[in-house]
């Protein structure tokens, strides 16, 4: 019997698909099927708060898939699509991306780029370009939201690539800024325009 699916919908309208054994990679969406669960005929079935555990020892013959979808604000069905993408490889690929525990003095800690598998590497070809930045930051904010942690470590990743490509290689700052999309704080023109809105420009 294949797994059953829950549906995402974000700004567009546009349902997404995921594999349930993929979504519970999300701790969000485990919480939500927690719920879920917990009020439905059968109170005993629970989602567990690990998703490895979940997905190893659950028999999903037991579930039914909630028939409405499940809301993710400000984001489009391209995002969605590539969130329901990531978590069904990192489920069903021999390779797994491992997340690098932080700590406190160390917030966001690299990955070896050797030890990321090859589909990593193919599914962040369309988050590359410099069109594709605004579509990073909402990948980002979605991993965040939906707290699923190998997408969010994977993607704060690649935009880590990005700012280091600039600084190893002694590209120009102004470069560097307008591939972020961001003013030049020595601009005199953005000096004049932050103090009249009352702002100190931050110098680089």
């Amino acid at each position: 019997m294949s797994t059953p699916k829950l549906t995402l919908v974000g700004s567009d309208d546009i349902p997404v698909e995921i594999d349930l054994k993929a979504a519970l990679l999300s701790r969000t969406l485990r919480g939500y099927l927690n719920v879920l669960q917990s009020s439905g005929p059968d109170s005993a079935t629970t989602v567990s708060s690990s998703a490895t555990e979940f997905i190893d020892d659950f028999d999903f013959d037991t579930i039914t898939a909630p028939s409405e979808p499940f809301p993710v604000p400000d984001a489009t069905s391209q995002i969605l699509t590539a969130v329901s993408q990531f978590c069904s490889l990192q489920i069903n690929s021999p390779e797994k991306f491992h997340v690098r525990h932080a700590s406190k003095t160390r917030p966001f800690t690299r990955v070896n780029p050797a030890l990321i598998p090859a589909w990593c590497e193919n599914f962040a070809k369309q988050f590359k370009k410099k069109e594709d930045l605004d579509n990073l930051v909402d990948l980002i904010r979605v991993a965040n939201f939906l707290d699923i942690a190998p997408l969010l470590s994977f993607s704060l990743q690649l935009m880590a690539d990005h700012i280091l490509y600039f600084a190893s290689n002694d590209k120009p700052q102004k470069e560097m800024l307008e591939f972020f999309g961001l003013c030049d704080p020595n601009d005199p023109q953005v000096i004049a325009d932050c103090q009249q809105k009352g702002i100190k420009p931050q110098k680089l």
